[in-house]
């Protein structure tokens, strides 16, 4: 901006040799130099305060009496990433109707993920268990699964129920020698319901 500014003034006024500008500053070019820095200042810190009314964006003591504002106050020692997805929850199960599709929206918006890659299956009436895309998308939640499974059943319906275990997509193991896979994890066999999935619950006990 500088640059062009000082260029458009009239001969009258001493220039700076264009391209050359730093080495050939004019009392005209630092002048306005001067009012450039101090307007860029302004705007960052306008920007920072904007950025502070942002849930997505804001940290620290501003997260705070945002949480405040939704009556979710941070638990001692839970980082900035774990309150935030926590404080969305909170806010979803606010206007949340408890239909399928708030619910995975929900889910993607407080866990920080693409739609579909969290979601949830009915095992039996007024039962569900979530299934997760891939391992990454597990490791990369910023909160334990004992806390995402605490926070679903506050979105959920009333009266449903989440299974213990979370099935992920492209996950298996191989059993001992003479050893029967485990038919509540992975299935009895090929083709069957559950068969090649593997189990969250086992994972993090593992780990």
């Amino acid at each position: 901006m500088v640059y062009q500014l000082v260029h458009d003034l009239p001969d009258a006024y001493a220039k700076p040799v264009r391209y050359r500008e730093k080495d050939t500053a004019t009392n005209t070019w630092r002048l306005f130099a001067l009012i450039e820095q101090q307007s860029k200042q302004f705007l960052d810190e306008v920007q920072s305060q904007e950025n502070q009314l942002d849930i997505s964006q804001c940290t620290g003591s501003a997260l705070d009496a945002m949480g405040e504002m939704y009556l979710c106050s941070r638990a001692p020692g839970e980082s900035d990433t774990a309150y935030r997805a926590r404080l969305l929850c909170t806010i979803s199960s606010y206007f949340s109707d408890a239909s399928a599709n708030t619910v995975l929206t929900a889910i993607s918006n407080f866990c920080g993920c693409e739609p579909g890659d969290i979601f949830l299956k009915e095992t039996s009436p007024a039962m569900v268990q979530m299934y997760a895309k891939s391992e990454s998308v597990i490791s990369s939640l910023p909160f334990s699964l004992e806390t995402l499974k605490s926070m679903l059943r506050d979105i959920l319906a009333a009266g449903v129920g989440i299974d213990d275990e979370i099935q992920i997509f492209g996950s298996f193991r191989f059993c001992a020698a003479g050893e029967e896979q485990d038919a509540s994890y992975f299935g009895s066999g090929y083709g069957e319901a559950g068969a090649g999935f593997g189990s969250a619950k086992e994972m993090e006990e593992t780990q």
